[in-house]
């Protein structure tokens, strides 16, 4: 059958004119209006890790709402709570920050990592490092970090003091990165970057 897509549809222009019209979807399996079933491999861009159609996710996420849907971070909820709590005790970390959206984390890290750099050296040591063929998100200051061209370009100026380096270059680390820097963002796998795989190489340099 022919895929059910929809072009007279109320979005921006972000990606297409004319969009795949999914209807419901099982496993890493989904099916557009027509009952066309297709193989997932983007997880709604890599965030639906849990699969499509889960019922016991249903439920738990229906007794929740039942209760309480949303509250904001003035306030705090049971689990909440609970999952802060078994996130901290995963590794050597101060606190958990719930966001909404890869963007929304890395704008706060950038923020976190600024006031961090201030409070403990002082003033000049905001930079923030990149890599070649990354994507950190579509905010400003995600979109700063971000180097292609054909995102940033519509929207320049952006965030100062961020600079790019090559991805799995070690020797050009050792060149620029300096105590000017208060963080460097780096993906393991590199998804715009065509599934680009950190070395262990370039993973030692970051890390010395």
């Amino acid at each position: 059958m022919k895929a059910k897509t929809i072009t007279d549809h109320p979005f921006p222009r972000n990606y297409s004119r004319e969009l795949l019209l999914l209807e419901r979807g099982s496993g890493v399996y989904l099916q557009d209006a027509e009952g066309n079933e297709y193989l997932d491999f983007g997880a709604g861009i890599a965030v639906n890790a849990l699969g499509y159609g889960r019922k016991d996710l249903a439920e738990t996420a229906a007794r929740q709402m039942a209760d309480l849907i949303h509250v904001s971070n003035l306030y705090a909820t049971a689990p909440a709570v609970e999952c802060g709590k078994k996130l901290l005790a995963t590794g050597p970390f101060a606190a958990v920050h719930f966001g909404n959206s890869g963007a929304e984390a890395n704008e706060a890290a950038m923020k976190y990592a600024r006031l961090y750099a201030r409070a403990k050296r002082g003033s000049g040591h905001h930079k923030l490092l990149s890599f070649d063929h990354g994507f950190h998100g579509r905010t400003f200051g995600s979109l700063s970090i971000t180097p292609k061209a054909k995102y940033r370009e519509p929207f320049e100026p952006l965030v100062p003091g961020t600079e790019f380096l090559p991805y799995n270059d070690p020797g050009k680390l050792a060149g620029i990165l300096d105590g000017s820097f208060a963080a460097v963002f780096v993906e393991v796998v590199q998804g715009e970057g065509g599934l680009s795989v950190m070395t262990e190489e370039f993973a030692a340099a970051l890390n010395s």
